[in-house]
């Protein structure tokens, strides 16, 4: 019996180390391990956000499933953080890693050095290919305008973005090849 006991309380010693809040973040909701603070409440998640940022201030964090959320709810603080080299990688999304494995590639799934390679790669090819340069400049414009009046038949009515958003692209990337 004692053993059990003596069991019980070092495994729910242990449990708790691993799920607490750490210290050192910010103020907001922490809820159950692994299922977070679910938004489980009947009104919008931006009513619930703003009332989390009356109640922890500018910086809050909610821990939504096993994603812990950093919010910056003031336009100084989100320059200044943005200025931090502790907030210039990009998310570890599980999708990246089902589609890349273990190794990251490509621009939007790296940080550091190698993003800025890609980057610097990506941009010297681009421009290689017209990026930047007048004939662009107007193919894209003439796009932008085209989508513009597809845009504003459908002023005024809820709806998803037009089909001929992708033609424009399209097109676009075509006068560039």
């Amino acid at each position: 019996m004692i053993v059990e006991i003596i069991f019980l309380s070092i495994l729910t010693l242990i449990l708790w180390s691993l799920f607490k809040k750490p210290s050192e973040y910010p103020p907001g909701p922490w809820g159950i391990p692994l299922f977070g603070s679910i938004p489980f409440n009947a009104t919008k998640v931006e009513a619930q956000l703003e009332d989390l940022r009356k109640k922890h201030g500018t910086i809050f964090s909610w821990r939504i499933g096993p994603r812990l959320f950093v919010f910056l709810c003031e336009p100084k603080v989100i320059k200044e953080a943005f200025q931090s080299h502790i907030f210039s990688d990009r998310p570890d999304f599980i999708m990246f890693s089902m589609l890349e494995g273990e190794k990251k590639f490509g621009v939007a799934a790296t940080n550091g050095v190698h993003w800025h390679n890609n980057r610097r790669f990506t941009l010297r090819h681009l421009r290689d290919l017209g990026m930047g340069k007048s004939t662009i400049v107007s193919a894209i414009q003439h796009e932008a305008e085209e989508f513009v009046k597809t845009m504003k038949e459908q002023a005024g009515i809820p709806a998803p973005l037009p089909k001929s958003l992708i033609p424009a692209i399209i097109n676009v990337l075509w006068q560039m090849v």
